[in-house]
């Protein structure tokens, strides 16, 4: 019963500082969550603020493998709002030989 009582302040602090997700995106949660995390880092150097509140995704790009079910590439642009501040990044995501998917993050210039 005490760790109950003490992990509900936890989990609800969790749930406060949830990032919003808004648009399409090819990306399961987990995936997600580890384009975010490099996402995040990025965002943190560039205006010195980790708290994105927002994330805006939109596919621009993509093709299927001979399955029809699995993506051989996807290219997205994810919009990350946050501190008063707003930035756009490139997602390009492979699936490799074992079906898992590379990604890299690239931001996108106001020019």
């Amino acid at each position: 019963m005490k760790k109950a009582i003490l992990l509900t302040p936890l989990i609800l602090t969790a749930c406060l500082f949830s990032t919003k997700y808004t648009g399409d995106s090819f990306a399961d949660s987990i995936l997600k969550s580890d384009i975010e995390r490099s996402v995040r880092m990025m965002f943190r150097a560039h205006y010195d603020c980790g708290q994105i509140d927002e994330i805006h995704t939109r596919i621009e790009e993509f093709k299927l493998l001979p399955d029809q079910q699995t993506a051989d590439y996807v290219k997205e642009i994810w919009t990350a709002s946050g501190c008063g501040n707003t930035q756009a990044y490139r997602i390009f995501a492979k699936t490799d030989q074992n079906y898992e998917t590379d990604f890299r993050v690239s931001e996108l210039s106001d020019n």
